[in-house]
C-alpha cells in the first residue's frame, strides 16, 4: 500500500499588527480568541481583503490537524499570532 507523507506544518509566529508582505498571499492565519478555552479561528486569506474563515472556533491540535490535511493539495504559509 503506497501512502503520502504527512507534510510537515510548520506555523510563523506573528504579532497581531504583522502586516505580511503581497509575495505571502494566499495563506493560513490561525488566530487565538479571547475566551477561556483557549481556541483559535482558522482564516485563509486569499488577498489583502479577501479571506475565508476556514474554522470559527477550534482548539489549536485540531486546528493543525486540518492544516495537515489541507497542506496535502493546499500547501501555503502559516501565521500564527501570538499575543
Amino acid at each position: 500500500m503506497i501512502t503520502d507523507p504527512k507534510p510537515n506544518i510548520r506555523s510563523t509566529k506573528v504579532n497581531p499588527s504583522f502586516i505580511p508582505p503581497p509575495d505571502d498571499y494566499p495563506h493560513y492565519r490561525l488566530i487565538p480568541l479571547k475566551d477561556a478555552d483557549s481556541n483559535y479561528c482558522l482564516l485563509f486569506y486569499v488577498s489583502v481583503e479577501h479571506y475565508l474563515m476556514l474554522c470559527p472556533k477550534v482548539k489549536r491540535y485540531a486546528a493543525i490537524k486540518k492544516l495537515e490535511q489541507f497542506g496535502q493539495t493546499a500547501p501555503f504559509r502559516i501565521f500564527e499570532w501570538i499575543p
